[in-house]
C-alpha cells in the first residue's frame, strides 16, 4: 500500500521540478526546433510555388514569341517565295520573247534562202535539164 509520508511530498516536488525543467530545457526547444522546420519547409513550399509560376509565365511568354516568330517568319517566306515566282515569270516571259524573236529571224532567214535557193535552182533548170537527159540518153 501506499504511504502518505513526507518522502511521498519529496518525491511529487522532485518529479514536478523535474518535468519544468524538462519542459524549460527540453520540450520547449525540441517543440520551437519542430515549428521552425515547419515554417522554413512551409516557405520553401511556397517559394518553390512562386518559382514554378514564374517559371510558367516565363514559358508561356517564351510560347508567344516563339509563334510569333514563326508566323513572322512565314510571312515573310510567303512574300518571298512570292517574289520569287514573279521574278521566274518575268525571266521565262522574256526567255519566251527572245526565242520568239530568234525563231522568228530564223524562219526569216530560211524564207530567204529557201528564195534565193529557189531562184538559183530556177536559173539553172535549163541546165540541169539538159544534163539530166544526156545522161537518160547517152
Amino acid at each position: 500500500m501506499v504511504e502518505l509520508n513526507g518522502w511521498f511530498f519529496i518525491q511529487l516536488a522532485n518529479f514536478l521540478i523535474l518535468v519544468y525543467a524538462l519542459n524549460v530545457l527540453l520540450f520547449k526547444p525540441v517543440m520551437a526546433t519542430f515549428k521552425e522546420r515547419r515554417r522554413i519547409t512551409e516557405e520553401s513550399v511556397d517559394e518553390v510555388n512562386a518559382l514554378t509560376a514564374r517559371k510558367e509565365a516565363i514559358l508561356a511568354k517564351f510560347n508567344e514569341d516563339i509563334a510569333r516568330a514563326n508566323e513572322k517568319a512565314a510571312d515573310v517566306y510567303l512574300k518571298h517565295k512570292e517574289e520569287g515566282l514573279a521574278v521566274q515569270k518575268e525571266f521565262f516571259k522574256k526567255a519566251q520573247d527572245e526565242a520568239a524573236k530568234k525563231l522568228e529571224s530564223a524562219m526569216s532567214a530560211l524564207a530567204s534562202e529557201s528564195a534565193r535557193a529557189r531562184t538559183a535552182l530556177r536559173a539553172n533548170i535549163d541546165k540541169y535539164s539538159d544534163e539530166i537527159v544526156g545522161r537518160l540518153i547517152g
